[in-house]
């Protein structure tokens, strides 16, 4: 692909005035900046804060989180998909898919009182806890998919653990 394309998330504030109450609406906007052409391409727009996009490894779609769900949402535009998590909720804007595309790791509330790491099928599916520890946060699988990145607090100290 001579493209090169990197990926912006683009957040409007907008105050609304209504009733003599200010109320803040929040835009967000998940646009493509081509850097070759310096070009921005809009693919998405909503009055809801989405956040953290990161790309699908085939470069046709985009992961996001919005309201602590997981969406994805092809590079054309389109409207978002949310990934089936089975009831779990809660998550936050660490994650991102495997090097092959066939799985997502998360890090989200779950049932603990802090944020722990989790995995699922790309397409969604029953989530398979990985680090029970909290809290730990997700960052990266390393290149061949075999380990996963994260950051997590123990015994006082946030530590990087492969």
């Amino acid at each position: 692909m001579l493209r090169i394309l990197f990926l912006l998330l683009l957040m409007l504030g907008v105050g609304i005035l209504q009733a003599q109450q200010s109320h803040q609406r929040l835009r967000s906007k998940l646009s493509i900046y081509d850097l070759s052409t310096q070009k921005v391409h809009v693919i998405y727009t909503m009055d809801a804060i989405f956040e953290a996009p990161n790309w699908s490894p085939d470069g046709g779609s985009i992961l996001f989180n919005q309201g602590g769900q997981l969406f994805t949402i092809p590079v054309n535009g389109g409207q978002p998909v949310a990934i089936d998590l089975k009831g779990l909720g809660r998550c936050n804007n660490d994650k991102g898919f495997s090097p092959d595309g066939k799985q997502i790791a998360f890090s989200c509330l779950g049932q603990a009182k802090g944020s722990q790491i989790f995995t699922v099928p790309s397409g969604g599916g029953e989530p398979k806890q990985i680090v029970p520890e909290t809290p730990s946060y997700f960052h990266a699988y390393s290149p061949d998919g075999k380990y996963l990145a994260f950051v997590a607090r123990r015994n006082g100290n946030f530590v990087s653990i492969r």
